[in-house]
């Protein structure tokens, strides 16, 4: 079942006001790194922060302190830099360079067993970082594959410097006991007597180098403590006889040279006195023998006495022996692992089958190490006690002469250490002169008379004038070391930008104008436009070119398109009155040709087009005047011709017809007598009558 992994609770907090911690990457048995982003230099660090459990133990945190000082001073491109340390949260902190990329662990466990030469490359940084930190009286003491780090461009660099220190430090005081390190890597003296030397750190080097040509650990057991009994206890194979029986083909391809096993052999003796002493003999063999594998010797027995000296005067000291005849001893030693203490009494240790894997070990009482691996007993071992000092003279020339010279050197170790430490305390620094509002010509002198640099940059400010100081980096009256750099800000005067021309623009093109101009959008308004489309800016707050301080907000009208309006109804209306009410409403008008028309009276509005709706100001609408009702010539009617044949002449010119019989006659003759409009006027052949018009016939 998974779970999921509470929140760190520093993600997101800021150390010390500087430091933000972005990203847990790793945690450890005794911190926890992170990434982090430094405010101050705008870069990307990290940070270890020690947990809680051990930061409540004032001896731990004051050590802590001294030894991440210590490390700070290790300059070697192969070291990761420590850039600071401090307190915050009640925990102490180191500030790192920040590494992108793996750690070695990453690339064993990919692509172990390593080719002879690659291994030799990866290995040769590791020794150059021990060197330096060994010259300058650093033991590493947890060197392993996790600690060294690859970087993007294949660049190797050792972590953990000083701290790894710490740790121990802790551990061989801490009442409870706690040994700290990883368990596949520790030198046996580390186990039995909790001391470690820079050979310490050589024969965990010489772990990592036979793991790297192996791909395995070469002590493996159940549990870690059997790890450590076989480290205390055993002699490893030499790592080409492993690479035969586990890779038996690469091994046949990329074959381990003899010379190169005596220089793993050498480093993981159990005995330290046979190792590389330190660092730096250990980076001088390493680079004799990888020139040797890189002009493909297989085997050579003078490289084998370089990288193994050891073995080859132990042999050399009990039989004369060839340089074939050393390399051959120095190779089959390592064949067996003859033990070199004997179990303890109090305690049987069992190890566990070679199939088991083991990783870290974090805690395991030193009490209980001490008994499983006590230290070996120097009585018997042959070793011939040094001389004493010869006996001082007690002449009272001899005392005087003696007390004199011990007060001369009291005296100057007096003078030594008091200017030592008034110079570390406080003779090396000095402090942020005052700046403020000087110009650069004045300030040049005041920075030089303070032994300090000064870098100018500029900035805007609303209240120092141009050309004068706002600020420094360090503030005034800062401590700050003598002859460092201090970076002083000078006034451009207030910061003006100019309004842009936004008028036309669309909305978002409007505000990202405002916003390269340094300026907000404020209050947004819509109103109509007859000129400017939807969507785009008919005005601003201010005017273009005006000079506006960065964040001004501008408050913009934004065009919601033209605005409609009704259409009034202006038929049966003359064309003067349909005229005016079109033109006051915003309308364009235009009149059509006149048609005729029975009821609307000549010059009246027929039609409109549009009839109704809406429209926007400015539209047209054409106007069809009446021409009144349609004139019509009288057809020729007789006298006396028939009432049906006149009617249909008057019906075919389009006429409606009625006839009258005003006569009363005993019978009808049925034709016509006269023709009369409605109103009884007589009316004669060729008169003009509207359309439609009704003729009456007279008839008898």
């Amino acid at each position: 079942m998974n779970r999921r992994t509470a929140p760190d609770p520093l993600v997101g907090d800021v150390l010390d006001g500087r430091y933000e911690v972005l990203q847990r990457l790793a945690r450890g048995g005794m911190a926890t790194v992170y990434r982090a982003w430094d405010r101050r230099l705008e870069r990307i660090i990290a940070i270890k922060v020690m947990h809680e459990s051990l930061s409540t133990d004032v001896n731990f945190t004051a050590k802590f302190d001294r030894e991440a000082r210590a490390a700070a001073r290790l300059c070697d491109h192969n070291v990761v830099a420590i850039y600071d340390q401090g307190f915050d949260h009640q925990r102490p902190y180191i500030v790192m360079e920040y590494v992108p990329g793996s750690t070695l662990r990453t690339l064993i466990t990919r692509k172990a067993p390593l080719t002879p030469i690659r291994a030799l490359e990866i290995i040769e940084p590791v020794a150059s970082a021990l060197a330096v930190a060994h010259e300058s009286g650093l033991v590493h003491r947890d060197v392993k594959p996790e600690n060294v780090l690859i970087n993007g461009d294949g660049e190797i660099k050792v972590a953990d410097f000083g701290l790894a220190r710490t740790v121990s430090a802790q551990t061989a005081t801490h009442s409870q006991g706690l040994l700290i390190g990883t368990v596949s890597y520790l030198p046996p003296e580390l186990l039995t007597t909790g001391k470690a030397t820079s050979a310490s750190d050589v024969y965990s080097t010489g772990v990592v180098l036979w793991e790297m040509l192996t791909g395995s650990k070469p002590y493996i057991a159940e549990q870690p403590i059997q790890v450590a009994y076989k480290h205390v206890n055993e002699d490893m194979l030499a790592p080409s006889v492993v690479l035969g029986k586990s890779h038996p083909g690469q091994a046949r391809r990329e074959p381990i040279p003899d010379y190169l096993d005596a220089l793993v052999l050498s480093c993981t003796r159990r005995d330290a006195q046979m190792r590389p002493a330190n660092g730096r003999e250990l980076l001088h063999r390493i680079r004799v023998v990888r020139k040797g594998v890189e002009r493909g010797l297989g085997s050579d027995a003078d490289l084998v006495a370089l990288a193994f000296p050891a073995a080859v005067s132990q042999a050399a000291s009990t039989q004369v022996l060839t340089p074939d005849m050393a390399a051959t001893s120095v190779i089959a030693s390592s064949q067996t692992a003859q033990p070199v203490l004997s179990t303890p009494r109090s305690t049987a240790v069992t190890p566990a089958p070679d199939d088991v894997d083991e990783n870290d070990i974090e805690q395991t009482p030193v009490e209980q190490l001490e008994t499983l691996f006590p230290a070996p007993d120097r009585r018997d071992t042959g070793v011939v006690a040094s001389p004493r000092f010869p006996k001082l003279s007690t002449s009272p020339v001899h005392r005087r002469r003696r007390a004199l010279l011990a007060a001369i050197l009291l005296v100057l170790l007096t003078l030594g250490v008091g200017s030592g430490a008034w110079w570390l305390t406080s003779g090396r620094y000095t402090q942020t002169p005052s700046l403020i509002n000087m110009t650069e010509v004045d300030a040049r002198p005041v920075v030089a008379a303070a032994n300090l640099t000064v870098r100018f940059t500029q900035g805007y400010s609303e209240d120092v004038p141009a050309g004068q100081i706002i600020s420094t980096d360090p503030s005034a009256g800062s401590r700050v070391l003598r002859d460092s750099e201090i970076v002083a800000v000078v006034s451009l005067g207030p910061e003006r930008n100019a309004m842009p021309h936004i008028i036309g623009l669309g909305q978002q093109d409007a505000t990202d104008a405002l916003a390269q101009a340094g300026l907000a959008i404020g209050r947004v308004e819509q109103a109509w436009s007859e000129t400017v489309e939807t969507g785009h800016v008919i005005s601003a707050g201010y005017d273009p070119g005006t000079m506006l301080r960065p964040g001004t907000t501008v408050d913009l009208t934004i065009s919601k398109g033209r605005e409609p309006i009704s259409i009034p109804s202006v038929v049966n209306r003359t064309l003067a009155e349909a005229n005016t009410t079109l033109t006051t409403a915003g309308f364009k008008v235009t009149t059509a040709d006149g048609v005729f028309h029975d009821s609307i009276p000549e010059g009246s509005v027929v039609s409109q087009n549009p009839s109704d709706g809406t429209g926007h100001r400015g539209d047209t609408i054409t106007l069809t005047p009446s021409k009144g009702a349609e004139k019509v010539h009288l057809p020729n009617i007789r006298a006396n011709e028939q009432v049906s044949e006149a009617t249909k002449k008057l019906e075919d010119a389009g006429f409606k017809v009625r006839v009258d019989w005003p006569y009363s006659l005993p019978f009808r003759r049925g034709v016509v007598i006269d023709i009369t409009d409605e109103s009884g006027k007589q009316l004669l052949t060729d008169d003009q009558l509207a359309k439609g018009s009704t003729v009456v016939i007279i008839a008898q």
